[in-house]
């Protein structure tokens, strides 16, 4: 393509208002230049006899120039082996029309390839997260699943989440309880370490029940086992104790298994309550000893109106003793406030409905504020019935959670606990 000739220059700016026709088809680029000396771009693109125009100087070290979509990679050669830096800030004219066009359809055709490539992907795992524990133990586990081939890149279907989590319960004995999941290409493993108290220390000691369950699952690693799989223990029951070869060590082990929660709760069907009215009463007295005298004429008066005659009202004391000191003597007399709260009685009747309805509620309160943080539940059963007693009816609930816990916690061994303290976890 044969164009005008066109004048080049590098101080001040060229102006070139010749060529915007061939400029257009040709296409161009705007290109910031930033260096201590940006001439020297220029001078080389000039001696490589490469158009430039349009050249303006931003500051003495930084200025903008035009040249064709051709030449920028000459540009960026020349600019890296000058040391310059270069921003290619615009790209116009009829080549890049072609190719922004052309990248529509590329951009569809990456699209449906990128969907593709996506659900290939989610069917690994690629992210490993471990929560609950200090890094000390998370790098154990970390590692424990490298030797378990577990690592970013497994294939999903092939972990199987309970078998993992026992497998990290056996190679890492300072977890208590572990729990693994996986979610899209994340691999999440919660776990929970055995605290140890300082007072305890790390020397002999038996593995025993911190509470009434039932073995479920029990590993060995160091001691000797007292219990077996399927059998009831009491709290304070040695599991494993710190005995081996007939030398005292220190129990290691995993001993977990159903622990039992349970809240009961009754609510009458018919039920009397007293509600305070506001009106309130207060009398000053002295007490010697158990002999107390109130003193009409100090206090304060009836609160909230005159005396009023209703079967439903009574009234409620509160008593209390100041005693009295004279220096750091205390005198045998104290001073006496007594405060007299007006109730009213109210009878409150339920349907067995609603009764049943509050005590299964109340029930579940009670058993979930028993429930350690952190614990698996396995189940929960409910139940509710009437009873009859003293001519008032009543419904009693009854709620039993079933949890899979550790069950361990460690006592040292007599011989080493002589120095007292609390030895028990």
């Amino acid at each position: 393509m044969i164009r005008p000739k066109m004048s080049r220059g590098v101080e001040g700016g060229i102006d070139l208002a010749a060529g915007t026709f061939w400029r257009q088809l040709d296409g161009y680029a705007i290109i910031k230049v930033h260096s201590n000396r940006p001439e020297g771009l220029l001078n080389a693109l000039l001696a490589r006899r490469r158009e430039v125009w349009h050249v303006e100087r931003v500051s003495p070290d930084l200025l903008l120039m035009r040249t064709s979509l051709a030449d920028v990679p000459i540009v960026r050669a020349l600019a890296d082996e000058l040391g310059v830096s270069i921003v290619v800030l615009k790209e116009g004219g009829l080549p890049f029309l072609f190719r922004r066009w052309a990248s529509r359809v590329l951009f569809a055709l990456g699209a449906v390839l990128s969907l593709l490539l996506l659900v290939w992907l989610t069917r690994y795992i690629w992210f490993i997260e471990v929560q609950g524990v200090g890094r000390g133990v998370e790098g154990q586990i970390r590692a424990a699943l490298t030797d378990l081939g577990v690592s970013p890149g497994v294939l999903r279907r092939r972990l199987d989440a309970d078998r993992l989590a026992e497998q990290l319960l056996l190679r890492v004995p300072r977890l208590a309880w572990v729990g693994v999941s996986t979610r899209g290409t994340y691999l999440q493993v919660r776990a929970q370490e055995r605290v140890v108290p300082e007072t305890l220390g790390y020397g002999p000691a038996d593995l025993i029940a911190r509470k009434d369950g039932l073995v479920l699952e029990l590993v060995t690693l160091r001691g000797s086992s007292r219990v077996q799989k399927g059998q009831l223990v009491s709290r304070g029951e040695v599991l494993i104790a710190g005995v081996e070869d007939g030398q005292a060590v220190r129990a290691e082990g995993l001993v977990r298994g159903r622990v039992w929660y349970e809240g009961r709760a009754e609510v009458l069907l018919r039920e009397e309550r007293r509600q305070r009215t506001g009106r309130i009463e207060e009398r000053l007295g002295v007490c010697v000893g158990d002999v107390r005298l109130i003193l009409p004429f100090l206090g304060r008066g009836s609160r909230g109106g005159g005396e009023r005659s209703d079967p439903d009202l009574a009234w409620e004391e509160e008593a209390r003793v100041v005693p009295w000191r004279w220096g750091g003597l205390r005198l045998p007399l104290a001073g006496l406030v007594v405060t007299r709260y007006e109730v009213k009685r109210e009878v409150v009747t339920r349907t067995e409905e609603q009764a049943r309805q509050e005590a299964l509620q109340e029930a579940w309160n009670r058993a979930r504020q028993k429930l350690p943080p952190g614990v698996v539940v396995l189940s929960a059963h409910e139940e509710a019935e009437r009873k009859e007693e003293g001519g008032n009816p009543r419904i009693i609930a009854r709620v039993l959670i079933t949890t899979f816990e550790d069950l361990g916690g460690y006592r040292l061994r007599p011989d080493t606990a002589a120095g007292g303290g609390d030895t028990r976890l």
